[in-house]
Parts: structure tokens; C-alpha cells; sequence
């Protein structure tokens, strides 16, 4: 029994990944030769028409996308996603609520930042065009997609015990997500709960190569070279 994911370095099958590394289910990486912020290959739409990744493959021949979704699968599928020795959910509730709360408020503004050119358009059609005014456009949908997406990590701040995750004190699949969405928001000093979680799914022994071939090229904040914080 062997799982598929279907990603691109840098994306958001990070998460996925690192709920399989350390969850001890077989997978396997099918990457496509691509990268983040240009358009997947028109081929990938026979994988999944909507042309995002990341998307899982389950051994049965299913296909699933959208992160959320693939995450709720594992764990409702696999005690070891949700019960392992390092990687447990302790507030079931939590685990639902962060992790939807975070692919509607938080990768939705990420998306709007990296791709704005989606959610305006300068015609009735819908069409992009070339007005001068495309660059005014996507300055304001950037500049509000941050600030929506910074009041969205404050909410989860406020909410957070000290010195704990998202679900407990133990990992569970939603601080992979977590971390991978914070570290693209980049490090804030109002969130030092957020930060807390992220340089420890980084720093982690067995999630620290994964984040290293996915973000170590792409981020300015290089989580995944701080001081190991599991000692």
C-alpha cells in the first residue's frame, strides 16, 4: 500500500509529505518540473482539472485535492496520523477548526499575493488586459491579502498555549500546514507563538530534510538551519 503525491518543490504538498514521513506510511514523490508562481504544466490537468497541487494518489487509485481535505483523509484514515508516538492530535475540534480556518483565511490570502492577477479583471468578460491601471490593481490586492492574512495568524496567536501546538502539546498534521503557511508570511515579531511552532516543525530530525528541499532555496528566513530545538 503506497501513496502518491503529486507536487512541486516549494508548494504546499510540504504538508502532506511531512504528515506521511512521519506518520511511517510508504509514499512516494511525483514532482513535477515546475515552479511555484509560474502555471503547472496543461498536462497536470489530467491529474486534477483545477491545476493545483498539492494532490494525493491513494493506493485504491482515488484521487484527493486541497491540503485540508487531504489531511482530514490521513488522519481519519490512519491511527498513525493522529496517534503516533510524535505525532498526535489532542483537541480533535481544534484540529478541524485550525485547519479549515487556515486554507479559507490563510493559503486563500497567500494565494491572493502570489497570484492577484486571479481576482480582478478589467472587463465584463472577465478578461485580463493591459490597462495601466493592472498595476494599481494588484498592489491593493497584495496589500490587502497581507493585512487579512496577518489579522488571521494574530487570531490564531491569541489562541495558542505557550510553548505548545496547534492541536496539544504534541505535532499533529495541522502544524505542518501551520508552519509552511507561516514561514511564507515570513517571521513577525506580534506572533512569537507562530514562530515558535514553525522553527520546531523545521528544526524536527525527520521533517527538517523536507523543509530543507522545499523552502531552503525559496525563503529568505532559513528555518531550516536555526539550532535544533528537540534536544
Amino acid at each position: 500500500m503506497t501513496y502518491k503525491v503529486h507536487n512541486r518543490l516549494g508548494s504546499g504538498g510540504f504538508a502532506v509529505e511531512a504528515t506521511l514521513e512521519l506518520s511511517g506510511l510508504p509514499y512516494e514523490m511525483v514532482l513535477l518540473p515546475s515552479t511555484p508562481d509560474t502555471p503547472l504544466p496543461a498536462e497536470f490537468a489530467a491529474v486534477n482539472p483545477w491545476r493545483q497541487v498539492p494532490v494525493l494518489e491513494t493506493p485504491e487509485g482515488r484521487i484527493i485535492t486541497e491540503t485540508a481535505a487531504i489531511l482530514f483523509y490521513l488522519s481519519d484514515r490512519h491511527e498513525e496520523c493522529r496517534n503516533g508516538t510524535t505525532l498526535r492530535i489532542g483537541d480533535t475540534i481544534a484540529f478541524y477548526r485550525w485547519t479549515v480556518f487556515m486554507a479559507v483565511n490563510i493559503y486563500e490570502g497567500i494565494l491572493r499575493i502570489s497570484y492577484p492577477d486571479r481576482y480582478f479583471a478589467n472587463d465584463a468578460s472577465g478578461s485580463q488586459t493591459t490597462d495601466p491601471d493592472d498595476a494599481a490593481m494588484t498592489a491593493a490586492v497584495r496589500t490587502a491579502a497581507r493585512r487579512r492574512v496577518h489579522d488571521a495568524f494574530l487570531k490564531i496567536e491569541a489562541e495558542l498555549q505557550p510553548d505548545a501546538f496547534v492541536t496539544g502539546p504534541a505535532l499533529s498534521p495541522a502544524d505542518f500546514l501551520f508552519a509552511m503557511l507561516y514561514a511564507w508570511h515570513n517571521k513577525q515579531p506580534d506572533l512569537p507563538k507562530c514562530t515558535w511552532i514553525t522553527e520546531k516543525v523545521a528544526s524536527h530530525e525527520r521533517i527538517n530534510p523536507i523543509w530543507h528541499a522545499n523552502f531552503g532555496h525559496r525563503l529568505d528566513e532559513k528555518w531550516h538551519d536555526i539550532r535544533p530545538l528537540w534536544a
